[in-house]
Protein backbone atom coordinates (compact mmCIF):
# COMPACT_ATOMS: atom_id res chain seq x y z
CA UNK A 1 0.00 0.00 0.00
CA UNK A 2 1.10 3.82 -0.72
CA UNK A 3 1.14 6.85 1.67
CA UNK A 4 1.68 9.86 1.14
CA UNK A 5 2.36 13.10 3.99
CA UNK A 6 -0.87 15.13 4.48
CA UNK A 7 0.37 18.56 5.05
CA UNK A 8 -1.92 20.26 7.08
CA UNK A 9 -2.20 23.94 7.55
CA UNK A 10 -0.92 25.06 11.12
CA UNK A 11 -2.77 27.12 13.52
CA UNK A 12 -1.97 27.92 16.95
CA UNK A 13 -3.73 24.93 17.95
CA UNK A 14 -2.81 21.52 18.02
CA UNK A 15 -0.82 21.81 21.55
CA UNK A 16 -2.85 24.48 21.96
CA UNK A 17 -4.73 24.55 25.60
CA UNK A 18 -2.07 23.32 27.90
CA UNK A 19 -4.76 23.11 30.58
CA UNK A 20 -2.13 22.17 33.35
CA UNK A 21 -3.11 20.17 36.17
CA UNK A 22 -6.69 19.04 35.60
CA UNK A 23 -6.99 15.70 37.39
CA UNK A 24 -8.28 13.03 34.71
CA UNK A 25 -11.64 10.97 35.79
CA UNK A 26 -10.71 7.23 36.35
CA UNK A 27 -13.26 4.88 34.73
CA UNK A 28 -14.33 2.56 37.49
CA UNK A 29 -15.88 -0.03 35.28
CA UNK A 30 -14.29 -3.67 35.61
CA UNK A 31 -12.43 -5.03 32.59
CA UNK A 32 -10.75 -8.31 31.35
CA UNK A 33 -7.35 -8.64 29.35
CA UNK A 34 -6.46 -11.68 27.49
CA UNK A 35 -3.57 -13.02 28.46
CA UNK A 36 -2.32 -13.93 25.34
CA UNK A 37 -1.43 -11.25 22.52
CA UNK A 38 -3.46 -11.38 19.88
CA UNK A 39 -0.36 -9.89 17.98
CA UNK A 40 3.28 -9.22 19.18
CA UNK A 41 5.56 -7.41 16.56
CA UNK A 42 9.89 -7.39 17.40
CA UNK A 43 9.88 -5.41 14.14
CA UNK A 44 12.49 -7.83 13.10
CA UNK A 45 10.30 -8.10 9.46
CA UNK A 46 10.08 -5.81 6.71
CA UNK A 47 6.31 -7.15 6.72
CA UNK A 48 5.94 -6.45 10.33
CA UNK A 49 4.59 -2.53 9.48
CA UNK A 50 4.13 -0.79 6.61
CA UNK A 51 6.93 0.76 5.05
CA UNK A 52 7.93 3.48 2.88
CA UNK A 53 9.52 6.41 1.64
CA UNK A 54 7.83 10.20 0.96
CA UNK A 55 8.50 13.95 0.48
CA UNK A 56 10.43 15.99 2.35
CA UNK A 57 13.02 13.13 3.36
CA UNK A 58 10.15 12.17 5.37
CA UNK A 59 10.05 8.13 6.18
CA UNK A 60 8.70 4.84 7.93
CA UNK A 61 11.39 2.03 8.03
CA UNK A 62 11.98 -1.27 10.27
CA UNK A 63 15.58 -1.20 11.10
CA UNK A 64 17.63 -2.83 13.57
CA UNK A 65 14.39 -4.56 14.85
CA UNK A 66 12.81 -0.89 15.93
CA UNK A 67 9.71 0.81 14.13
CA UNK A 68 11.53 4.42 12.66
CA UNK A 69 8.92 7.28 11.65
CA UNK A 70 11.01 10.47 10.46
CA UNK A 71 9.56 13.75 9.54
CA UNK A 72 10.85 16.54 7.79
CA UNK A 73 8.20 19.59 7.69
CA UNK A 74 9.71 22.20 5.58
CA UNK A 75 6.20 23.07 4.47
CA UNK A 76 4.22 22.98 7.41
CA UNK A 77 3.07 20.99 10.30
CA UNK A 78 2.58 17.43 9.78
CA UNK A 79 2.79 13.84 11.16
CA UNK A 80 3.13 10.67 9.54
CA UNK A 81 1.84 7.47 10.48
CA UNK A 82 1.80 3.67 9.28
CA UNK A 83 -0.32 0.76 10.44
CA UNK A 84 -0.57 -3.21 10.56
CA UNK A 85 -3.96 -4.31 9.89
CA UNK A 86 -3.63 -8.11 10.09
CA UNK A 87 -5.23 -8.53 13.30
CA UNK A 88 -7.64 -6.11 13.25
CA UNK A 89 -10.16 -5.59 16.49
CA UNK A 90 -12.47 -3.63 18.32
CA UNK A 91 -11.59 -3.91 21.96
CA UNK A 92 -7.73 -3.86 22.66
CA UNK A 93 -5.04 -3.46 24.50
CA UNK A 94 -1.94 -1.90 22.89
CA UNK A 95 1.57 -1.61 24.45
CA UNK A 96 4.63 -0.25 22.94
CA UNK A 97 8.01 1.11 24.05
CA UNK A 98 8.58 5.05 22.11
CA UNK A 99 11.86 6.68 22.03
CA UNK A 100 12.29 10.26 20.68
CA UNK A 101 15.65 9.74 19.15
CA UNK A 102 16.39 13.11 16.67
CA UNK A 103 14.72 16.11 16.10
CA UNK A 104 12.70 18.58 18.85
CA UNK A 105 11.56 18.19 21.79
CA UNK A 106 8.42 19.56 21.51
CA UNK A 107 7.31 16.69 18.76
CA UNK A 108 4.81 14.23 19.54
CA UNK A 109 4.42 10.62 18.54
CA UNK A 110 2.15 7.78 19.74
CA UNK A 111 -0.48 4.54 19.07
CA UNK A 112 -3.51 4.68 16.66
CA UNK A 113 -6.25 2.13 17.67
CA UNK A 114 -9.60 1.12 15.58
CA UNK A 115 -7.47 2.32 12.29
CA UNK A 116 -9.58 1.23 8.88
CA UNK A 117 -9.57 1.80 5.09
CA UNK A 118 -10.99 5.53 5.81
CA UNK A 119 -7.64 6.45 7.17
CA UNK A 120 -9.00 7.12 10.15
CA UNK A 121 -9.10 6.47 14.27
CA UNK A 122 -8.26 6.93 17.79
CA UNK A 123 -4.83 8.54 18.45
CA UNK A 124 -3.13 8.81 21.82
CA UNK A 125 -0.21 11.10 21.99
CA UNK A 126 2.49 12.30 23.91
CA UNK A 127 5.55 14.64 23.28
CA UNK A 128 9.00 14.35 24.39
CA UNK A 129 8.84 17.71 26.47
CA UNK A 130 6.49 16.09 28.78
CA UNK A 131 2.65 16.39 27.28
CA UNK A 132 -0.22 14.43 26.37
CA UNK A 133 -3.54 14.25 24.44
CA UNK A 134 -6.54 11.82 22.89
CA UNK A 135 -7.47 12.58 19.47
CA UNK A 136 -9.11 11.22 16.92
CA UNK A 137 -7.43 11.11 13.73
CA UNK A 138 -8.47 11.49 9.88
CA UNK A 139 -6.55 11.86 6.87
CA UNK A 140 -8.99 14.23 5.62
CA UNK A 141 -9.20 16.65 8.88
CA UNK A 142 -6.20 16.08 10.89
CA UNK A 143 -6.90 15.69 14.72
CA UNK A 144 -10.12 16.65 16.40
CA UNK A 145 -9.14 16.55 19.97
CA UNK A 146 -10.96 14.52 22.34
CA UNK A 147 -8.27 15.56 25.31
CA UNK A 148 -6.11 18.33 24.35
CA UNK A 149 -2.46 18.79 25.21
CA UNK A 150 -2.02 18.70 29.52
CA UNK A 151 1.65 17.71 31.08
CA UNK A 152 1.90 14.35 33.26
CA UNK A 153 4.65 13.31 34.95
CA UNK A 154 4.10 10.23 33.90
CA UNK A 155 6.12 11.02 30.90
CA UNK A 156 9.74 10.44 30.54
CA UNK A 157 11.30 13.68 28.93
CA UNK A 158 13.44 14.27 26.60
CA UNK A 159 15.58 11.21 24.15
CA UNK A 160 14.47 8.54 27.10
CA UNK A 161 11.87 5.83 26.74
CA UNK A 162 8.79 5.39 27.40
CA UNK A 163 6.08 2.68 27.30
CA UNK A 164 2.83 3.70 26.09
CA UNK A 165 -0.01 1.50 26.87
CA UNK A 166 -3.44 2.29 25.46
CA UNK A 167 -7.13 0.52 25.87
CA UNK A 168 -9.92 0.80 23.52
CA UNK A 169 -13.02 -0.58 24.91
CA UNK A 170 -16.72 -0.24 23.72
CA UNK A 171 -16.57 3.40 24.09
CA UNK A 172 -13.79 3.66 27.05
CA UNK A 173 -10.51 4.83 25.83
CA UNK A 174 -7.15 5.30 28.45
CA UNK A 175 -3.87 6.43 28.13
CA UNK A 176 -1.15 4.58 30.14
CA UNK A 177 2.31 5.58 30.18
CA UNK A 178 5.28 4.05 32.01
CA UNK A 179 2.64 2.39 33.94
CA UNK A 180 1.09 5.15 35.59
CA UNK A 181 -2.94 6.10 34.54
CA UNK A 182 -2.93 9.53 32.52
CA UNK A 183 -6.26 9.90 31.15
CA UNK A 184 -9.39 7.96 29.96
CA UNK A 185 -12.90 9.29 27.83
CA UNK A 186 -15.49 7.44 26.57
CA UNK A 187 -16.36 8.27 22.72
CA UNK A 188 -18.84 6.18 19.94
CA UNK A 189 -16.99 7.58 16.60
CA UNK A 190 -15.44 4.17 15.81
CA UNK A 191 -17.15 1.32 17.04
CA UNK A 192 -15.87 -0.70 14.79
CA UNK A 193 -12.84 -3.70 14.51
CA UNK A 194 -9.83 -2.06 12.84
CA UNK A 195 -5.68 -2.55 12.94
CA UNK A 196 -3.09 -0.33 15.12
CA UNK A 197 -1.04 2.49 13.73
CA UNK A 198 2.11 4.11 14.91
CA UNK A 199 2.78 8.08 14.37
CA UNK A 200 5.15 10.79 14.95
CA UNK A 201 4.92 14.56 13.61
CA UNK A 202 6.35 18.08 13.91
CA UNK A 203 5.80 21.51 13.64
CA UNK A 204 7.14 23.09 11.02
CA UNK A 205 10.91 22.51 9.79
CA UNK A 206 10.91 20.39 12.36
CA UNK A 207 13.09 17.30 12.06
CA UNK A 208 11.30 14.37 14.01
CA UNK A 209 12.59 10.66 14.76
CA UNK A 210 10.92 8.69 16.69
CA UNK A 211 11.48 4.67 17.10
CA UNK A 212 9.13 1.47 18.02
CA UNK A 213 9.98 -1.21 19.85
CA UNK A 214 7.99 -4.60 20.89
CA UNK A 215 4.25 -3.37 20.25
CA UNK A 216 1.94 -6.14 22.20
CA UNK A 217 -1.98 -6.64 20.83
CA UNK A 218 -4.58 -7.95 23.50
CA UNK A 219 -7.72 -8.68 23.13
CA UNK A 220 -10.12 -6.95 25.96
CA UNK A 221 -13.37 -7.27 27.15
CA UNK A 222 -15.84 -5.78 30.28
CA UNK A 223 -16.43 -8.05 32.92
CA UNK A 224 -18.83 -10.78 31.38
CA UNK A 225 -19.02 -9.34 28.05
CA UNK A 226 -17.83 -10.80 25.38
CA UNK A 227 -15.63 -9.27 22.83
CA UNK A 228 -18.02 -8.83 20.11
CA UNK A 229 -16.71 -6.73 17.27
CA UNK A 230 -18.47 -4.14 15.04
CA UNK A 231 -17.83 -5.08 11.40
CA UNK A 232 -16.39 -2.12 9.43
CA UNK A 233 -19.12 -0.87 7.00
CA UNK A 234 -19.34 -1.97 3.47
CA UNK A 235 -17.17 0.66 0.97
CA UNK A 236 -19.73 2.42 -0.71
CA UNK A 237 -19.68 3.10 -4.45
CA UNK A 238 -18.66 6.95 -4.52
CA UNK A 239 -14.68 7.33 -4.34
CA UNK A 240 -13.58 8.59 -0.85
CA UNK A 241 -10.17 10.34 -0.75
CA UNK A 242 -7.43 8.30 -0.03
CA UNK A 243 -4.75 9.14 2.47
CA UNK A 244 -1.24 7.72 3.93
CA UNK A 245 0.82 8.45 6.57
CA UNK A 246 -1.05 11.58 7.83
CA UNK A 247 0.37 14.62 8.46
CA UNK A 248 -0.80 16.72 11.25
CA UNK A 249 0.13 20.17 13.04
CA UNK A 250 2.18 19.36 15.85
CA UNK A 251 3.29 22.16 17.96
CA UNK A 252 5.46 22.52 21.65
CA UNK A 253 2.86 22.85 23.90
CA UNK A 254 2.06 26.39 24.64
CA UNK A 255 -0.25 27.79 27.55
CA UNK A 256 -3.13 29.98 26.91
CA UNK A 257 -3.79 28.78 23.40
CA UNK A 258 -7.20 27.16 22.27
CA UNK A 259 -7.73 23.97 20.32
CA UNK A 260 -9.11 25.06 17.00
CA UNK A 261 -10.37 22.37 14.22
CA UNK A 262 -8.44 22.12 10.98
CA UNK A 263 -10.40 21.90 8.08
CA UNK A 264 -9.79 19.46 5.01
CA UNK A 265 -6.69 19.91 2.95
CA UNK A 266 -5.59 19.08 -0.25
CA UNK A 267 -2.84 16.11 0.20
CA UNK A 268 0.57 16.79 -0.97
CA UNK A 269 2.62 14.05 -2.05
CA UNK A 270 2.72 10.76 -4.03
CA UNK A 271 -1.01 9.74 -4.54
CA UNK A 272 -2.17 7.57 -2.29
CA UNK A 273 -3.88 4.25 -2.34
CA UNK A 274 -6.25 3.31 0.12
CA UNK A 275 -5.19 0.86 2.84
CA UNK A 276 -4.56 4.88 9.44
CA UNK A 277 -3.47 10.24 18.43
Amino acid sequence: MKRSIIWLLFVSLILAACGGDDEAEHDTRDFTVDSNAALTLNFDDPADFETGAFDGDSSLAIEDGQYVIRTNNPDGASYLWGQNDTTPLKNVVIEVQATSSGGEKDNWFGVMCRVDDSDSGYAFLISADGFWAIAKADSQRGLDFLETWKESTAIEKGNKSNTIQVYCVDDYLALYVNGEFVADRTDKSFDRVGGVGLLAGGAEDQQVEVRFDTLTVKSASFENKPNTATPSPAPSDTPTATSTATATPEVSPTEGLVPVTVPPLQPLGPAATTPTP
